[in-house]
């Protein structure tokens, strides 16, 4: 028997042996962030007074999430994060989607500007790994 066989199992380590499990955690984690960021760009249409602030709330907290599960791909994973807004307005501006908010960018340049969004969601990704770190010790 191996050492690392008697070790506790962590998320990390995958399906167990003799498991009928189709999917790895690492789609599942794909996945689930797929939908978070379907989830900020929904929240981010909306016509509210304080959707901006909502959204960048999402924002921070899918980001610090990533920080916590994606531990090899957190950079990839951030990058996507940041610019999901940036994309989302883009794919708006590509389909000719009218919106109501009257400050939402409107030419390609302001839709390039919200790429800024990528240095926060790093930095909160950087956050969620290392309170990971730190959970771990």
């Amino acid at each position: 028997m191996n050492s690392h066989e008697n070790r506790p199992r962590t998320p990390d380590d995958g399906p167990a042996r003799g498991s009928t499990a189709q999917t790895s955690p690492g789609a599942t984690r794909w996945a689930i962030l797929v939908a978070a960021l379907v989830g900020i760009a929904f929240v981010d249409r909306s016509p509210s007074d304080i959707a901006n602030q909502v959204t960048l709330l999402a924002l921070l907290g899918v980001a610090f999430a990533v920080g916590r599960w994606f531990r090899p791909r957190m950079v990839l994973a951030a990058l996507l994060v940041g610019s999901s807004i940036a994309i989302s307005r883009a794919l708006g501006l590509l389909l000719g989607v009218e919106t109501a908010d009257p400050s939402a960018p409107r030419t390609w340049a302001q839709v390039a500007a919200l790429l800024v969004l990528t240095v926060p969601a790093l930095v909160a990704a950087g956050v969620g790994a290392f309170v990971r770190g730190r959970s771990r010790t």
